[in-house]
């Protein structure tokens, strides 16, 4: 105490041994460094029954107390203030009740200090006071008082805060038990926050200033730090689950010290990282205890300004590696790392032009980078999911301080986090829940930064190595992400490599694995579909070189080909269109193009040799053929058979107008193929005819006439060999075009000027100018086959007539189709079809009750349009209509 501190006339002050309440019974807790933590025993209703009875007791004490201020009885209110603040060394309560009689004490004291704090002029000094308080007897009362009384004293100015606020700090070392204790230094705490000689406050003087306010609260963190850890180890071994929950109640207790330093106005950044952390971490360290250093290391990290964990957070980040092994470090690491990057991103935002750059005192990323990943090599037993989270926060970190040149960052925290996962994980792959949703999150992040997710991809190499390690379902889930945001983007994918990467990372999706999911049809049809659509965004018709195009199909078709028949069906379909584009352009540039306004056409580099831009357009249809094969004979049992007869017309009618017939006629004859050995339903044998007839309808270059003749018959032959009459006659008609054409117009100048009307501004400049060269043509003018077609679908119209009549059915429309074929010949002008054969099926038609009578109609009155009409009205008029 103040011995030197003296009054005049001192209060006479007797403080009689205060009569305890009847729910003590003898066991009154002591105040000594002994007893039980504070969680007293006893059930739920005896707590209540004892925290009644002290309830009762404060508030019967507090109203002779405040009668005795009221009588401006010093004397006989101490007594009472002392009796009712008895109450409080029990240790019967706990912490939570013990708390609400605290608080109870606490709200009657303000009466005391409130008088107190006026005491009439003359009537005794504050030191008499001060000091004279300090005779109570009992030790828990007696420092209640003497804080209550010391608040005051600082108030009055009498002695400078440094020195009572130090006395009081010492003076509170006498209650050593640690509930007790803590409570104590808490209303200390309170009392003396709105006292401190902090700048700009009263009480700041030459003698006190803020590094004095900074002392005072590292003493009392230091020494109530000590007492809730000390709780812990007091106490039956059994009840440590019990004691444990008690001091996670208190620790906001602690914290108060915390947030009164950093409310400090005076505390600047220098005194924060020489004075303040160095012996918060000390106290932290030296406790060795997982709960308290948890707590306070977050506190830390949640209290003070980001202006000093800019500055000192390498400093943080170290005494975080000395931690107790059971502390989750990532509770303080994580929260920190994200505070700042929110700050730098805020900064950034606002255009402020001092960001704060990276950390002061010579540390750099790297060095960092190298704590974290210290830290979570000190830990082996740290789960996954932290670990995630840890590298995720630094991840975030990086990207703030950095900004757009943050991915070589990135890309050195995803290498060390895989580092970090791979040395815990036995099998390759995390198979813990919380680790795989956690690195699923991490992976998301980065794909973000970059202009779209193909760029990602191709600068950060640990987001191909950490993608390895999800299992199946996370790893497919992750894929997906990845190709639907590149196909909502448009993302264009314009060389190999980026293709290659980008394969790579998703594979999980391409082919079976180890730990692959087992989607059911409709899932996985679904994924399929999205790596089909990525498939579009290759750039083989814009403006990427040939040679690199071409690389990109044949690195798409060796991913796809592993994939098995299940796959291949929906991948090596839009794969085969990309190849048939390609096929175009490469066409299209080895037509001779105009140099200048006068030049003459000159071939481009290679043609002559069947290379245009470095790629052969064998080699094209060549990886066409194996695509096509490959539907046809790995995909026999997922439908592959057509698939494979479009691809071979496709591919077939592409090379033809490149002008490889001997290419073009082996891709008709193996559709041809296809169809008789594969194709064997009714209805899929009379649709794969419909798609043979047309595409030999624009077969009319580059064939040999043998060759053309060839595969005629043969379309005419199978059409007639259809089992259903009905098939047959439609089948039939359809092939009677094929002998049957006017002057065609060359297809590839089609071609040309459509692709140019379509093309990009880069594209035209390698179009424009181009001009189609000759080639062989056959346009067939074949009455006689025409008629003989003609005759074959009428006779199979009958055969389907006899053979529904027996079950009530009928195929009048037939009748109907053949009218309209022959008015289409007659009309073209074959010699072979008559008026005459016009007139006698118009008749047949008009007969038949069972056609439409609405088709019937329109057909007639078409014909009567005809014979009305300028130069076709002399020919129609020999047909008779009804």
């Amino acid at each position: 105490g103040f011995t030197g501190i003296s009054s005049a006339r001192a209060f006479d002050f007797h403080f009689p041994t205060p009569r305890f309440p009847t729910m003590v019974s003898g066991r009154r807790g002591s105040s000594s460094s002994g007893g039980a933590s504070g969680g007293g025993g006893g059930g739920v209703h005896e707590q209540e029954k004892w925290l009644h009875s002290a309830l009762h007791s404060v508030k019967s004490h507090s109203f002779h107390m405040k009668a005795a201020l009221d009588a401006n009885a010093l004397s006989e209110a101490l007594r009472h203030a002392s009796v009712m603040l008895s109450e409080l060394r029990t240790a019967l309560l706990s912490p939570g009740r013990y708390y609400s009689l605290f608080l109870a004490c606490c709200d009657e004291l303000r009466h005391l200090s409130a008088y107190v704090s006026t005491l009439p002029a003359g009537v005794a000094s504050y030191g008499a006071l001060y000091e004279r308080t300090q005779h109570c007897g009992n030790v828990v009362p007696r420092l209640y008082l003497l804080v209550t009384v010391g608040g005051n004293f600082i108030a009055s100015k009498e002695a400078g805060s440094k020195d009572v606020l130090r006395d009081l700090v010492e003076m509170c070392k006498g209650v050593q038990h640690p509930a007790k204790g803590l409570f104590l230094r808490s209303y200390l705490l309170q009392t003396a926050r709105d006292k401190l000689p902090d700048v700009g406050s009263p009480y700041e003087s030459g003698e006190a200033g803020v590094a004095d306010a900074v002392h005072f609260l590292l003493d009392n963190f230091a020494e109530m730090n000590k007492l809730w850890v000390r709780m812990r180890y007091q106490g039956a071994a059994e009840d440590a689950m019990r004691r444990e929950k008690e001091r996670g109640e208190l620790r906001e207790l602690v914290g108060k010290n915390l947030t009164l330093l950093s409310e400090l106005e005076g505390l600047d950044v220098k005194m924060y990282a020489n004075d303040v952390l160095p012996k918060l971490v000390e106290q932290v360290l030296a406790c060795k205890d997982d709960l308290a250093q948890a707590y306070v290391m977050d506190v830390i990290v949640q209290r003070f300004p980001d202006e000093y964990h800019k500055e000192t957070f390498p400093a943080f980040l170290a005494a975080c590696k000395e931690l107790q092994p059971s502390v989750d470090v990532t509770r303080c690491v994580s929260p920190l790392l994200e505070r700042l990057a929110e700050d730098y991103k805020q900064a950034a935002e606002s255009g402020a032009s001092d960001v704060g750059g990276e950390p002061k005192e010579g540390d750099t990323f790297s060095s960092l980078l190298t704590c974290i990943t210290e830290i979570s090599e000190s830990r082996e037993d740290m789960p996954h999911d932290k670990v995630c989270d840890m590298f995720g926060a630094m991840m975030a970190y990086a990207v703030a301080v950095h900004g757009a040149s943050s991915l070589a960052h990135v890309d050195a925290v995803l290498n060390a986090c895989h580092g970090a996962l791979t040395k815990r994980l036995t099998g390759g792959v995390m198979k813990d829940r919380k680790g795989v949703e956690a690195l699923s999150r991490m992976l998301k992040k980065p794909l973000q930064l970059a202009d779209n997710p193909v760029d990602a991809i191709m600068n950060l190499s640990g987001l191909s190595k950490l993608v390895v390690l999800l299992g199946g379902m996370a790893r497919r889930e992750n894929a997906l992400v990845v190709l639907r945001r590149c196909v909502e983007m448009g993302v264009p994918i314009a060389n190999e490599e980026a293709l290659s990467k980008l394969l790579s990372y998703c594979d999980v999706l391409l082919h079976d694995m180890d730990g692959s999911p087992d989607l059911d049809e409709e899932d996985f049809a679904e994924d399929q579909e999205v790596v089909a659509r990525v498939v579009h965004l290759l750039q083989v018709d814009a403006t990427t070189p040939p040679k690199e195009a071409f690389a990109m199909i044949s690195t798409a078709h060796a991913a796809f080909s592993k994939g098995g028949s299940r796959r291949m069906r929906y991948t090596l379909v839009p794969l085969a269109f990309a190849a048939l584009r390609l096929a175009r352009r490469l066409r299209i540039l080895a037509y001779p193009q105009k140099q200048g306004d006068d030049g003459e056409p000159v071939a481009s580099p290679g043609a002559d040799k069947g290379k245009v831009g470095g790629v052969s357009t064998k080699k094209v249809f060549g990886l066409l053929h194996e695509m096509a094969s490959a539907f046809w004979e790995k995909c026999s049992d997922q439908n592959g058979a057509p698939l494979a007869l479009k691809t071979f017309l496709c591919a077939g009618e592409s090379a033809l107008l490149s002008g490889l017939g001997a290419i073009g006629e082996e891709f008709l004859t193996k559709a041809f193929e296809v169809y008789e050995e594969s194709i064997s339903e009714s209805q899929a044998q009379y649709n794969a005819l419909a798609l043979i007839t047309a595409a030999l309808q624009h077969v009319r270059l580059g064939l040999e006439k043998d060759s053309l003749e060839a595969l005629l018959h043969k379309a005419t032959s199978c059409s007639s060999s259809l089992l259903k009459k009905r098939d047959q006659c439609l089948a039939v008609l359809r092939a009677s075009h094929l002998f049957w054409q006017d002057d065609v117009t060359d297809p590839r100048v089609v071609e040309l000027e459509a692709a140019v009307a379509s093309a990009s501004a880069d594209q035209k400049a390698e179009y424009e100018g181009r001009s189609v060269p000759p080639i062989t043509m056959h346009a067939t003018k074949d009455g006689e086959r025409v008629m003989q077609c003609l005759k074959r679908a009428l006779k199979s119209a009958k055969a389907a007539e006899q053979q529904l009549a027996g079950r009530g059915g009928s195929s009048s429309d037939l009748y109907l189709a053949a009218l309209q074929e022959y008015m289409y010949f007659y009309g073209k002008g074959v010699s072979t079809v008559n008026a005459s054969d016009v007139t006698a099926l118009v008749e047949l038609v008009a007969g038949e009750e069972n056609i439409t009578a609405s088709a019937r109609e329109r057909t007639f009155a078409h014909i009567k349009n005809l014979q009305a009409s300028g130069e076709a009205a002399e020919r129609w008029a020999a047909v008779a209509v009804p």
